[in-house]
């Protein structure tokens, strides 16, 4: 069975022992779906060469440089059906869902699986079990902006938030040139593709700084444009989840741009705001253990002057993230809802400039 277009990924296939009956061929594993970076979803495939109640599938991700069994510690081993297929929930928990490798093993029906919990490589006792083997990667596209990598966020096979969006990695949809970043909303068919980056790096306390070129005027009512950090490892303190949004949420007489501390929903936690656009705009969340600022100016300079600030608030509130965790930065620009921009128009958005100053820059 070919592979799923849909998914992007590189696979070796080894094969490690022939059966004993004479007319069956070496054992082999056809992966034909793997959910992508970021996302849930199951693993599924087919085994050929084999009696399928013969054997088993033993599936390992990689997050961080640590390897997972999966679907879980419990039930290491996934049955094979009577006509070869498998399915195996690969993101059960934590942050599965941004392993980057992915090891399928074709086992023995008896085989006893040894732990892999958080190893740095895979028992040799384990792959010696194995009839056959599948590796799987599954690291995003990658682009260089600003100094930095980014990685471009996808969706092929279901849609993600925020907004039930189809999220693309096309470099139609996110690339980097001598302007700048560019991030976009396209029609793809019956479907609009929107774009996300995500800092590869966590930087910490400090100042984000980015240049955006005017946006208002061609942006649907329906679309919003986000700058924000995210600690995908701190789901109970909201993720760490600090934002710039540009949207106007579908009123066309609504405030052009919000920052927000989430929850967004807790009153004081959200301030909005209208500007009259430049043309260039620096944007500014300074992130301390103490407080939240946000400015917004005229120009490139690396500050403002009181004739180029257009905006700023500060936030202190009881939903301050005192520690950075692991929080990266996103960029994105997506529809509410997941529905056809409003203006029926494709959407652009340039970020010319992102400079990341470290918190002791600022005492």
């Amino acid at each position: 069975m070919p592979m799923d277009a849909c998914a992007r990924l590189t696979v070796a296939v080894v094969s490690l022992m022939v059966l004993a009956s004479p007319c069956l061929s070496a054992p082999t594993i056809d992966v034909t779906r793997l959910p992508e970076w970021g996302t849930g979803g199951s693993l599924e495939g087919r085994v050929e060469g084999t009696p399928p109640g013969d054997v088993a599938i033993a599936v390992f991700i990689r997050v961080d440089e640590q390897w997972w069994m999966k679907p879980t510690q419990a039930q290491p081993l996934t049955p094979v059906a009577d006509d070869g297929s498998f399915s195996v929930s690969i993101v059960t928990g934590g942050v599965d869902r941004l392993a980057t490798e992915v090891a399928v093993l074709l086992v023995p029906v008896d085989a006893v699986i040894p732990d892999v919990l958080g190893e740095a490589e895979l028992p040799t006792a384990l792959l010696d079990l194995a009839l056959a083997r599948v590796d799987l990667d599954r690291a995003p596209r990658e682009v260089e902006f600003a100094g930095m990598t980014w990685l471009v966020k996808a969706s092929k096979l279901q849609t993600l938030g925020p907004g039930s969006n189809w999220f693309s990695d096309d470099e139609r949809s996110v690339w980097v040139d001598d302007v700048g970043l560019h991030l976009t909303i396209l029609r793809d068919g019956d479907r609009w593709l929107c774009s996300e980056v995500i800092s590869k790096d966590a930087p910490g306390f400090g100042a984000y700084r980015l240049v955006t070129e005017p946006i208002a005027e061609d942006m649907p009512l329906n679309a919003v444009a986000g700058y924000f950090t995210w600690d995908d490892y701190a789901p109970d303190h909201h993720y760490r989840e600090i934002d710039i949004e540009f949207g106007r949420w579908g009123d066309p007489e609504g405030d052009l741009a919000q920052y927000v501390v989430q929850p967004w929903e807790r009153p004081g936690n959200m301030h909005r705001f209208s500007y009259a656009e430049p043309e260039l705009t620096s944007h500014e969340i300074l992130w301390t253990a103490e407080q939240v600022r946000w400015r917004a100016w005229s120009g490139t300079a690396p500050s403002p002057t009181p004739e180029t600030l257009l905006h700023e608030w500060s936030y202190t509130g009881e939903d301050l993230h005192t520690e950075a965790g692991r929080a990266q930065l996103r960029l994105n620009l997506w529809l509410i809802g997941g529905e056809p921009p409003a203006n029926g128009r494709e959407v652009e958005w340039v970020i010319r400039e992102f400079e990341f100053r470290p918190l002791q820059a600022e005492e």
